[in-house]
């Protein structure tokens, strides 16, 4: 239902002249479990719950990078607002935490962001994680049960490392 509204959307944005040249920008808050770990619904540090939609498309005529092209960096919800002042050429104030994602649209890579740090707290629980997009570590702080995971080896996050002093050893 909602690829169908958001293609109804573009056609009308395509089709009305003045709004022809625009950015589109699609972002959700969280992702969904699905079952995934034996949890349904939102608000832990697993990967489908915090990988979120994300689509950022030029407008036509627009630079943008080859089909499949992929930046390793992780991006947070931060980088929205620092990538919507960028596209519409307004200074970011210095305080901004975030990094514009506007290279990106042009096939280049964001600058160096060495990990993206993430927390939820509510329903009993109290997470923390830290990731590069490669690596993560989780801490349930009111348990103290930690997970150590290699995201590219293990994208679904199903062999927790944590206990492992080879894969303990690596991340220094």
């Amino acid at each position: 239902h909602i690829d169908y509204q958001i293609g109804r959307l573009l056609h009308f944005l395509k089709s009305t002249p003045p709004l022809a040249k625009h950015v589109d920008l699609f972002a959700s808050y969280h992702g969904e479990m699905l079952g995934d770990h034996g949890r349904f619904g939102k608000g832990c540090p697993f990967e489908g719950s915090a990988r979120i939609p994300l689509i950022i498309r030029s407008p036509p005529g627009g630079q943008s990078p080859p089909r499949g092209s992929q930046c390793a960096t992780p991006v947070t919800l931060t980088d929205l607002m620092p990538t919507i002042l960028n596209i519409a050429g307004v200074a970011m104030p210095s305080s901004l935490e975030g990094l514009s994602l506007l290279p990106l649209l042009t096939g280049g890579c964001l600058g160096k962001r060495e990990f993206v740090h993430g927390e939820f707290s509510g329903q009993g629980q109290g997470w923390q994680f830290l990731t590069d997009g490669h690596e993560k570590y989780i801490w349930e702080s009111r348990s103290g049960r930690e997970w150590l995971f290699d995201l590219d080896q293990d994208p679904h996050e199903r062999e927790n490392q944590s206990g492992d002093p080879a894969a303990l050893a690596s991340l220094t």
